[in-house]
């Protein structure tokens, strides 16, 4: 069965949320918030939990900024990545999987490749947010 990561773009004016890791795997290290979709969990419902889990804030789900998958040993690995706009909650790292949480612009992120969990599909979201490159839910089925 593949392994799928899911979450969402957060963003503020022209700045973009990120969260940094406290996972052995990937202590200190910066990412958009996701994380693993759990059994018998709906894809954009895994999304809204994950981002909820890493960083407090409550949010709705407005477009698909990334889809893709890479092979890792015996498995295979599909991201999915939305975009999304706040609706409630208050921002905070959880202590136990995330460290902190920080506001930084595009220039910022793409010059912070060396502290990125996943510097190319990060940089790739953020692309596609910037240039408009946001598919839409329904094609999920979700309206």
């Amino acid at each position: 069965m593949a392994i799928i990561i899911t979450g969402g773009v957060i963003q503020e004016g022209d700045k973009y949320l990120l969260v940094q890791e406290n996972k052995p795997n990937c202590r200190g290290l910066w990412s958009i918030p996701a994380g693993h979709l759990e059994k018998d969990e709906v894809l954009t419902d895994g999304a809204i939990r994950e981002v909820r889990e890493e960083c407090g804030l409550e949010v709705e789900l407005t477009g698909i900024a990334k889809i893709g998958s890479i092979p890792i040993p015996g498995n295979c690995m599909v991201n999915i990545m939305f975009t999304t706009r706040v609706t409630g909650g208050q921002l905070t790292a959880d202590g136990s999987e995330i460290m902190d949480t920080g506001w930084f612009t595009y220039e910022e992120i793409a010059g912070m490749r060396g502290s990125l969990r996943a510097p190319g599909w990060t940089m790739e979201i953020l692309d596609n947010v910037v240039n408009g490159k946001i598919g839409g839910l329904e094609l999920l089925g979700v309206k």
